[in-house]
């Protein structure tokens, strides 16, 4: 695409050279359909919003804020609402939604979605779980350093070392936001914290933290970045020396505190918290916050109880027409025992294709003519 564009400027270039001084050239103005101008459009604000998260950018393999973590605070959060917001206006004041196509249509409205469902949470975010066992960012943060952030030379190494400080920073925003939760009555069950206190606690276990023999992940990860480095003739072994030092440094002057004070705030916070686990409907303000969280995940208004009956309605009809096979495989017993005899049947091959290249190719036959 670059030589193509280099050659088609060369041309033009010597065209307007041999043109004689009295003449002039215009360029003809190509008009975009609505639907262009729309796809350009959307393509000028997913570049803003990516830059808005260091993050995303890291994840796409982009360089830009290589040392930064994301706002995880709810001023952050707030902007980016804000930032909705406008392209949301923009969007509606400066494009015919009748003369786009339909695909384009689509994008449109998911756009104005996505703003209205965000918008539509805002007033139940103390509602949500900061740290839970399944979904917190006390690991995923450091996951996201260790597998993403990679190391191809000396300053990706140094930014490295800034986002050890700015995954503390991030810590420590949502452990400030997960107090204000729990001022309001909003934990996690009891089971989570034990969770959250365990793969915390196991950060920091190893080397810098501890005189054992071992290396903390993050620091295994670094060490591991650095000889990279060293091993390509990136850096010389002096400036190895002084990464490595760095690195110890930030884990232990940033890192270390944040998580202990994230592990000491659980531990005493435990005490709040029943040992028999309940929904998030009987958390204050529970009910209202569970149906929009229905309305965002499903995009539908209908409330639990109306998604309960239809569960249990499809949980019926799906039984029935498992016991109409069995019937009519002439299967005598109930249906649990048809289930274990399916499942303990392995050595018939009735129900099961051999674990053999000859049973996977049968397999993979099967499906195509079922397809």
């Amino acid at each position: 695409m670059i030589k193509k564009t280099l050659g088609v400027i060369t041309f033009l270039l010597i065209t307007a050279c041999e043109q004689p001084a009295s003449e002039s050239t215009t360029v003809p103005q190509v008009t975009l359909t609505e639907s262009e101008r729309l796809n350009q459009w959307f393509d000028e604000k997913y570049e803003e919003r990516i830059l808005m998260s260091p993050m995303t950018l890291t994840s796409l393999g982009r360089k830009e804020r290589y040392d930064e973590f994301d706002d995880f605070s709810e001023a952050a959060e707030d902007k980016q609402l804000a930032w909705q917001a406008q392209t949301v206006a923009e969007l509606k004041n400066s494009f015919n939604y009748n003369a786009l196509t339909e695909d384009a249509k689509i994008s449109y409205d998911i756009w104005v979605y996505q703003y209205e469902a965000t918008k539509a949470l805002i007033p139940f975010r103390h509602n949500k779980y900061v740290f839970t066992q399944m979904m917190g960012n006390h690991t995923s943060l450091p996951n996201f350093l260790i597998n993403f952030h990679k190391v191809e030379d000396s300053t990706d190494m140094y930014a490295y070392i800034k986002r050890i400080v700015g995954l503390s920073t991030a810590i420590e925003q949502l452990l400030e936001r997960a107090k204000l939760h729990a001022s309001e009555g909003v934990r996690p069950p009891y089971f989570a914290y034990e969770g959250v206190i365990e793969q915390a606690s196991n950060l920091l276990i190893g080397q810098p933290f501890d005189t054992s023999k071992v290396d903390s992940p993050i620091l295994k990860d670094a060490l591991n970045k650095i000889k990279g480095l060293l091993e390509n003739n990136k850096i010389s072994a002096e400036q190895a020396e002084t990464l490595e030092t760095d690195v110890i440094t930030a884990l232990k002057t940033q890192f270390q505190p944040v998580y202990e004070n994230l592990i000491t705030w659980f531990e005493e916070d435990m005490s709040y918290v029943s040992k028999e686990a309940t929904g998030a409907g009987a958390l204050p303000n529970g009910e209202a916050f569970y149906n929009a969280m229905l309305l965002s995940s499903t995009t539908t208004d209908l409330k639990a109880d109306e998604i309960h009956k239809i569960g249990l309605s499809e949980v019926d009809r799906i039984l029935g027409l498992m016991e109409e096979i069995k019937h009519t495989v002439e299967f005598e017993g109930s249906l649990q025992e048809f289930f274990s005899y399916i499942k303990s049947d392995v050595n018939n091959q009735q129900f099961y294709y051999p674990n053999t290249d000859e049973g996977r190719q049968g397999y993979l036959d099967d499906s195509t003519a079922y397809l």
